[in-house]
């Protein structure tokens, strides 16, 4: 199987209410998968339930063909790591401080780091480009750099899946690109399995193999970037006419919107 996370009628709810519904998603091994859809139609909830943040009220979550909650809280965190839309930590810690955290999961009871944890900490920080700026402070960073550093402490965690929620958001043009660019090395030189919540769908049409569009709880249509990038199917998602234009030089789908529409 190329499947390594997966769900089975997988159902949430929020205050007592269900907000998704009988969800059977699939997370392919060593792909980009990015969750798409309008504000409130529930990416981050299911993002939050495939890395067990949340429970669900039916169904189950597989990790491995086990579900996850056969699996201690441990023994998760270093299959995988997640970042929230907006990571906290004290602002005079230092990036290295920050990765150091990522091997909490790892540390022995004593709680110190070995050789091997220093090694897993310097290896993440060269994969974002970050090892020159270690001693800087967090509050010295930029958007994108901070962005970088969060990335570097899931990276340090060990696992193979990296779920991000909206990791462009707040940040410019520049800086978006350059933390995209950051995830697709990741997964194409170590082969990270990577789940993101985007809002823009042009970056999830140039950055992920498999898209997943969310729409009232519910996958209203997956595909490949080719399939999902039809003018018509964006409109009944994201309620916005528009035209697609092919960009001959990455060979990529571009979608411009023109008008909101009354879907």
């Amino acid at each position: 199987m190329n499947e390594e996370i997966n769900s089975e009628k997988l159902n949430l709810s929020y205050k007592k209410i269900n907000v998704i519904y009988d969800l059977n998603i699939v997370i392919k091994k060593n792909k980009i998968t990015a969750l798409i859809g309008s504000n409130g139609s529930g990416k981050s909830t299911i993002l939050k339930a495939l890395a067990r943040i949340i429970k669900p009220s039916k169904g189950d979550v597989y990790l491995n063909g086990k579900s996850i909650y056969q699996y201690t809280s441990k023994e998760v965190a270093k299959l995988l790591s997640i970042l929230p839309q907006s990571p906290e930590a004290p602002l005079d810690f230092s990036v290295l401080q920050l990765v150091h955290l990522g091997r909490f999961p790892n540390q022995n009871f004593m709680g110190s780091l070995n050789k091997h944890d220093y090694e897993k900490i310097e290896w993440a920080l060269h994969s974002t480009d970050m090892f020159n700026l270690k001693d800087r402070k967090l509050s010295e960073l930029s958007g994108g750099q901070k962005q970088r550093a969060w990335i570097s402490m899931a990276l340090a965690q060990g696992g193979d899946y990296l779920f991000l929620d909206e990791p462009t958001t707040f940040l410019d043009m520049k800086h978006q690109i350059e933390v995209l660019n950051v995830l697709k090395k990741l997964n194409e030189n170590e082969k990270k399995t990577i789940v993101m919540v985007l809002h823009d769908i042009n970056q999830a049409a140039k950055y992920a193999h498999h898209i997943i569009a969310i729409k009232k709880g519910k996958i209203y249509f997956e595909g490949s970037i080719p399939e999902i990038m039809n003018a018509q199917r964006i409109e009944s998602i994201f309620g916005v006419k528009g035209i697609i234009i092919n960009e001959d030089k990455m060979n990529t789908p571009l979608f411009f919107p023109e008008e909101v529409s009354n879907v």
